[in-house]
């Protein structure tokens, strides 16, 4: 495995973990009373902002990046790819906080690990990537620990049983924000290649903010929304707009130039371990047995999966080299 594919891991795990203290502080934040979409829309701002604005420190304007010379302006055939994304950041980002807001963190965490499956599937109808029995073995380890995890959580059954149809719609809209997710990372690995990492990001994030402004024209008539309130309530907003949204999407969008879309995707269950690692530590949440294993069931997944590309990703290169030597035997 090459250092830039170690310290992707790395780096993805960290993601999760931001992603995991933003669930737990949003909840805090939702159930204040502040309007979902609004929380959402100001986050995006500041995210957008900030992306530029790092974007531009770290590699000026211009066409190309000095670094590994790669575009920071989308070519004209990669625009409604751009914008796609764009769309699945806008169904990916409002679509989590507005189920949160319907459900519990337990309960949306319980969902994250039908990313995977969606992205496998996506990325193997497509040819990105091959379909392999250890490949689902990884995904099905990963989604059978995430079950043990949430299923045996008693605040997973209290959210369950009484909320009513403000849990059902919470899910559906849960599962979307999976599938806008997934679809998000299966079209990033094809053209983040080409580009630099952070401006690719801060593209198809604005423009997923600029469509979470325009459904909060829904609210209009009711400027008392926009008012977020309290200081507690913007240092949680600041926290999710750099740690939850710049590093971690700039983390994901890096990452794809040397990971798989299933891999990173897989990283998702990984918020369900390291949402209640963080309940036990800040929250006095107590763990079972079950969810004990279940954590170990994740982790050994996750294990099989890297190692699943790991050896896909030497045997394509072994090919490769085969072929040119062949090629050049030839020639001589």
């Amino acid at each position: 495995m090459r250092s830039e594919q170690v310290l992707a891991h790395g780096a993805l795990f960290f993601a999760q973990l931001s992603f995991s203290t933003w669930h737990i502080l949003g909840k805090v934040v939702l159930n204040a009373g502040v309007t979902p979409l609004v929380f959402a829309a100001y986050r995006e701002l500041i995210a957008a902002f900030l992306l530029f604005g790092v974007a531009l420190l770290s590699t000026g304007w211009g066409t190309q990046s000095a670094i590994a010379a790669r575009l920071i302006v989308p070519l004209k055939t990669d625009l409604l790819r751009v914008f796609a994304m764009g769309v699945c950041s806008f169904g990916n980002v409002g679509g989590f906080v507005v189920g949160l807001s319907l459900t519990s963190a337990p309960n949306a965490a319980s969902l994250q690990p039908s990313v995977p499956i969606i992205a496998l599937l996506i990325a193997v109808i497509i040819g990105q990537e091959n379909l392999t029995a250890f490949k689902l073995l990884g995904v099905a380890f990963v989604v059978l620990g995430s079950m043990l995890v949430v299923v045996f959580d008693p605040e997973f059954d209290d959210a369950s049983s009484g909320a009513g149809s403000h849990v059902v719609l919470g899910n559906i809209v849960l599962l979307l924000q999976c599938a806008a997710l997934a679809t998000l990372l299966v079209i990033q690995k094809a053209i983040v290649h080409r580009y630099h990492p952070i401006w690719l990001t801060a593209y198809y994030y604005s423009i997923g903010g600029a469509l979470t402004w325009l459904a909060c024209l829904y609210y209009v008539e009711r400027r008392e929304v926009f008012d977020i309130g309290s200081e507690p309530v913007w240092l949680v907003l600041i926290f999710a707009s750099v740690f939850a949204t710049v590093i971690a999407y700039c983390i994901y969008t890096w990452s794809a130039s040397y990971l798989d879309a299933s891999v990173i995707s897989l990283y998702s269950s990984v918020q369900v371990v390291t949402t209640t690692a963080l309940s036990v530590a800040f929250l006095g949440h107590v763990v079972i047995a079950a969810q004990a294993a279940g954590a170990l069931l994740i982790i050994v997944g996750l294990c099989v999966t890297v190692w699943a590309q790991t050896r896909d990703t030497a045997v394509a290169s072994n090919a490769e080299t085969a072929k040119l030597l062949a090629y050049t035997d030839v020639e001589h």
